[in-house]
């Protein structure tokens, strides 16, 4: 658990004459919301909270409510915003930039770009694929999910026209979203990320646990299937997207990379110049090892032919057994 919405509040000094400001903290605990000073306990105590749609929230409600709580108190002390200390200095820009760029002609319409599933700013090891799924986005009949069932944030959450109109605090929420992507109540996309949890689990990590997060070669969701777009349609965005990605496994100091598919691994092995490299195979199923300079440091990678939801063969024990080996591979290249 770890602070995610964090204020400032002017204070009286005992002489009754002086301010100085004091900090509060709320974090999430449970898919609770919980005051983590005594500062924050007062205003949660105190405070009416109403949610984005008018209606009164209460701290169970967890992630609804924190995202609710930095609106609120706005009105009422000097400073209020998502923690964004966990952001390297200069990284802000980078992330806060990337949202505001125009999405491609493929886009799903409204979507935002996801630079990460989950907590990428408390990982220590990330998984990497082709780009989100547009069901990260749309219900099946094609609709932008809402209420519950809505993952990430979109264009309509902050009622903007485009991109370039989003601002700071709208860019640390939409964040937010991506960061509390597992946290408990969240709706996330388990028929895909199920597999690559075990998987974690097996090498020591986990996305729940905000020890792994997820990051993708392209960071827009698309209307078509990766598969549907035509071969220039596909280097069209690799070419625009990739280079961010490469920003971010940079910029954190990261302990393993796990590339899920052929193309990922590719793309992986070819930018970072990955050495040493081992390959081994089950069946039709093939992975590898290696190791790679990436931010100044020497960091184990791997990867392997199929997506694992596509892997045949592989239940939920041998999911977590490809882990298991994985990661003891990784470990001896360290």
């Amino acid at each position: 658990m770890y602070c995610l919405v964090q204020f400032d509040l002017c204070a009286i000094a005992a002489n009754e004459v002086d301010l100085y400001t004091v900090r509060g903290a709320v974090g999430l605990e449970n898919g609770c919301a919980i005051a983590l000073n005594a500062y924050a306990e007062r205003f949660m105590r105190e405070l009416n909270v109403v949610g984005l749609d008018g209606n009164r929230v209460e701290p169970t409600a967890g992630f609804e409510y924190l995202r609710a709580l930095p609106y609120n108190l706005r009105g009422s002390v000097v400073w209020a915003q998502w923690n964004l200390e966990d952001i390297e200095r200069g990284a802000e820009g980078e992330l806060f930039g990337r949202l505001r760029r125009e999405g491609s002609p493929h886009t799903v319409d409204r979507s935002l770009p996801v630079l990460f599933f989950g907590d990428y700013l408390t990982a220590r090891a990330v998984t990497v694929a082709l780009n989100p799924s547009n069901r990260e986005f749309l219900s099946d009949d094609g609709v932008l999910l809402a209420g519950s069932r809505q993952r990430f944030a979109t264009l309509d959450t902050y009622d903007r026209a485009d991109r370039s109109e989003l601002h700071d605090a709208e860019c640390a929420d939409a964040i937010a979203w991506m960061r509390s992507y597992f946290l408990p109540g969240r709706p996330w996309y388990r028929r895909y990320f199920g597999h690559l949890e075990r998987f974690l689990e097996g090498a020591g990590y986990s996305y729940r646990a905000g020890t792994a997060a997820h990051v993708d070669l392209v960071q827009e969701s698309t209307k078509e299937l990766w598969n549907k777009l035509s071969p220039a349609e596909r280097e069209a965005l690799l070419t625009r997207d990739v280079p961010f990605l490469e920003w971010q496994l940079t910029a954190r100091p990261l302990e393993a990379i796990f590339c899920n598919g052929l193309r990922v691994s590719s793309e992986i092995r070819s930018r970072f110049h990955v050495t040493d490299v081992q390959e081994r195979q089950d069946g039709n199923f093939k992975w590898w090892t290696g190791s790679a300079t990436v931010g100044g440091q020497s960091v184990p990678i791997a990867g392997w032919n199929y997506p694992l939801n596509r892997a045949a063969g592989f239940d939920r024990n041998r999911q977590r057994e490809l882990g298991a080996a994985i990661g003891a591979a990784l470990r001896l290249l360290v």
